[in-house]
């Protein structure tokens, strides 16, 4: 008989069948064997000795600390797909609400209410007001073919949808799951090389976050045009602002595509300036004598380099945020910033005096618990403090 310890509410059904076995289930079951959970953090859970195994309701496990479990030899179980189905049909929901206005058309309803025989006249005139495209005949994009992305592009294939999907790591169970009419995009390839024939994007080197960077901008890129379409507007009067050399493939292949949308690319600092910092070779005091091609080849950044430089020579506008990083973007990637923007906090933003001083206060009091959770030591109220934020680059400019 093992004890099992419930650290969220679990459906009564799966509980059931664990008693059927013989196991005593509940929330306050002292010296457990297993703990079952869904969102409960276990990081600062005194694991009991008696424990044996976690079973996570659900596929991901950053909730427990699994190096810990590993150490005491604490079994880890997880469920992908236990709510999947749910979420497809979140999804689902999330179309029809996109290409109907079934909220608005809910509030107009209830406004109808003590209208009496007029609501029939009413309903008759004004429900034109809601209606919209039908999901059947359109096209759906689906980035990743697991548990979830699978039931989403079946049910779209049964709405008679037409469905693109996209996965690198496609399983062979997940392929046997898929519907025969979903559209499998093998990779990026094709797209890598028109950027390489129109624009010298050498994607041939790429690692890391570049595919996944290029595959969900190129796809906010098809949104953008197919925004276009149903609204209905010209496409001479859209702008699109895009960030970074994460988004610089989705900014040429809306050059490509629909060349009519003007297009603003914003570096906040460049890719190879990064990597120059980051690999301890001095910036600035030998900045004039700096080839970002060159950097980027002997940095192994060609891909990023090449796709940032040329998003910024593609784009109608290109901007930055300082003059240090627009004498960067000049010397690195060989263009002039059209705008340098600001780059700050609203003069609002700090609050006054008195909420400064209590904001202040309080924002100490927890930090000095965060260290001392952290450290196990006590410190002193008059302890000084160091704190960095924004991105974890600890060695650049």
């Amino acid at each position: 008989m093992y004890k099992i310890k419930t650290m969220n509410h679990i459906s009564p059904c799966g509980l059931q069948k664990l008693e059927e076995r013989g196991c005593v289930v509940g929330e306050n079951i002292p010296d457990p064997d297993g703990l079952i959970l869904r969102s409960a953090d276990l990081h600062s859970y005194a694991f009991e000795p008696s424990l044996i195994a976690i079973a996570r309701s659900g596929a991901g496990t950053n909730n427990i600390p699994l190096e810990d479990c590993c150490h005491r030899g604490i079994v880890v179980f997880n469920s992908p797909g236990a709510n999947a189905e749910a979420v497809k049909e979140q999804i689902l929901c999330s179309l029809v609400l996109s290409s109907r206005d079934v909220l608005g058309s809910i509030d107009w309803v209830k406004g109808l209410n003590g209208r009496g025989k007029d609501i029939p006249a009413l309903v008759e005139k004004g429900k034109s007001q809601f209606a919209g495209p039908e999901l059947m005949g359109k096209t759906l994009g689906v980035i990743g073919l697991g548990a979830i992305g699978a039931l989403i592009a079946n049910a779209a294939v049964n709405l008679g949808m037409n469905v693109c999907g996209y996965d690198p790591y496609l399983s062979v169970d997940a392929a046997w799951r898929l519907s025969r009419d979903v559209k499998h995009e093998v990779n990026l390839d094709g797209i890598y090389a028109k950027a390489w024939e129109n624009y010298k994007v050498d994607s041939l080197h790429s690692y890391g976050d570049y595919g996944e960077s290029c595959a969900f901008s190129v796809a906010t890129a098809i949104v953008m045009m197919e925004m276009v379409k149903f609204l209905g507007v010209d496409p001479a009067t859209v702008i699109a602002h895009f960030n970074e050399w994460t988004t610089g493939m989705g900014l040429l292949y809306l050059r490509d595509n629909c060349p009519k949308i003007s297009s603003v690319f914003t570096t906040h600092a460049t890719s190879i300036g990064r990597s120059i910092c980051g690999n301890g070779k001095p910036l600035y005091e030998y900045f004039n004598f700096y080839d970002g091609d060159q950097m980027a080849r002997e940095l192994n950044m060609e891909s990023k380099h090449s796709l940032e430089k040329a998003a910024a020579h593609a784009a109608d506008c290109f901007t930055t945020v300082s003059e240090v990083t627009a004498r960067e973007c000049v010397q690195l990637l060989r263009r002039k910033p059209d705008v340098v923007t600001p780059n700050g906090f609203e003069p609002d933003f700090v609050p006054k005096t008195v909420k400064y001083n209590r904001l202040r206060r309080e924002g100490r009091e927890r930090l000095l618990k965060i260290a001392q959770s952290l450290t196990g030591v006590e410190y002193p109220e008059d302890t000084f403090l160091i704190a960095t934020s924004g991105r974890h680059e600890y060695r650049n400019k």
